[in-house]
């Protein structure tokens, strides 16, 4: 008999580049790794729970409600969630919770995001 296993690798967030700066709608891009063809439709993508942010002793101001997230196939093969908000974020520095959930698991990711003034 041949045994075949199948590999399932997990699913991970890569790290956070942003896109925009100080008083500007919120833009960047977190990438996504490990997502098998045709699973990215079901990823779901949220800011973590009040309470997930309580366990990692993390403040959740109201700002981080405003932002969105949309999970994308890029041309070159790269998955990516972008992150974006429609105002202007007052706030220069945002550290968040966020959780992503696949068809079998669940990653919650701390990003810490510096906002410049733009040049």
């Amino acid at each position: 008999f041949l045994l075949a296993s199948s590999y399932v690798q997990a699913l991970s967030l890569g790290k956070m580049t942003t896109h925009s700066g100080l008083n500007q709608p919120f833009e960047a891009e977190i990438m996504l790794h490990s997502v098998a063809k045709g699973e990215l439709d079901g990823i779901k993508v949220n800011i973590a729970s009040a309470e997930a942010f309580k366990r990692a002793n993390i403040d959740r101001p109201f700002i981080l409600t405003r932002l969105n997230f949309e999970t994308i196939a890029k041309e070159n093969g790269q998955n990516i969630i972008r992150v974006t908000s429609r105002n202007a974020i007052p706030e220069p520095y945002l550290n968040f919770l966020l959780e992503v959930s696949g068809p079998r698991e669940r990653v919650l990711k701390e990003y810490a995001v510096l906002l410049d003034v733009p040049r």
